[in-house]
């Protein structure tokens, strides 16, 4: 894997090189899932842990590509982590790095973290305090917050763009149900308000995409889990607007967040 990651920022640095020596208008980025980690006790080694969770993780891709140098503290502290590098990959990403134009940010959920000895990177993932019943995962806004300030503060104030924000919730099989999805609503208010509280606080945001406009396949969980502003019928095709769709439209029509 970290041989693999390794080859992808590579190709990502000689992908923007060549696109600038084409003499092309536009911008060029990447797109990276980031999740921050958090201790699961803040006052021991678990906040290590949560460091060296988020540097194999998000941070693996983010230093690299904004810094040209891998994470430095995992790779400092943990042993295990350093010597499965592959030989050199510190000298070439160096040797290599040109920067991008802006990020890609998808965020869905946090993470949690403590330390492990035996492990690795020193840590391990704990299960979230903020799953719910019929979620495919945490609703936790503030963890957007977070990554964006953390993005901002740590790579001098790139232009972000979230490219993926959704909410997936659990097919009940009941239509009417389905439709009134509130529960959407107020994961997208919540999670547009910390946007807006990162652009106050000089973040530069520059565009939002919600994942996804229709239900659809997803990759890790099938049809369980619906995402859309419309319910799709898969045996049919047939598409209905739900509630939260109404509420979409009224926030990109006004610019406002309610």
């Amino acid at each position: 894997a970290l041989l693999a990651s390794h080859n992808t920022l590579i190709c990502h640095f000689r992908t923007v090189k060549l696109y600038r020596e084409m003499g092309l208008k536009g911008k060029i980025g990447a797109v990276i899932d980031v999740v921050p980690v958090y201790p699961k006790d803040p006052t021991g080694k678990d906040v290590l842990a949560a460091q060296y969770q988020f540097e194999r993780g998000s941070g693996w891709w983010l230093y690299p590509m904004f810094r040209g140098h891998y994470p430095e503290n995992i790779i400092r502290d943990c042993d295990g982590f350093r010597a499965a590098m592959p030989e050199g990959a510190e000298e070439e990403i160096a040797r290599e790095f040109v920067p991008m134009d802006f990020l890609g940010m998808n965020y869905y959920y946090p993470g949690f973290a403590e330390y492990d000895e035996s492990s690795i990177d020193k840590s391990t993932r704990v299960e979230s305090y903020y799953v719910q019943e019929g979620q495919y995962f945490a609703l936790y806004p503030v963890g957007l917050y977070d990554a964006v300030n953390f993005v901002t503060r740590e790579f001098g104030r790139p232009e972000i763009y979230i490219t993926e924000n959704g909410l997936g919730l659990v097919d009940s099989g009941n239509k009417e149900e389905i439709l009134e999805d509130d529960v959407r609503i107020s994961y997208l208010r919540e999670h547009l308000r910390m946007i807006v509280r990162s652009i106050e606080g000089g973040a530069d945001v520059r565009g939002y995409y919600y994942w996804s406009n229709f239900d659809s396949l997803e990759a890790t969980s099938g049809y369980r889990f619906r995402f859309g502003f419309y319910y799709v019928d898969f045996e049919t095709g047939e598409r209905t607007r739900k509630k939260s769709w109404e509420y979409y439209r009224r926030v990109i029509s006004t610019s406002l967040v309610d």
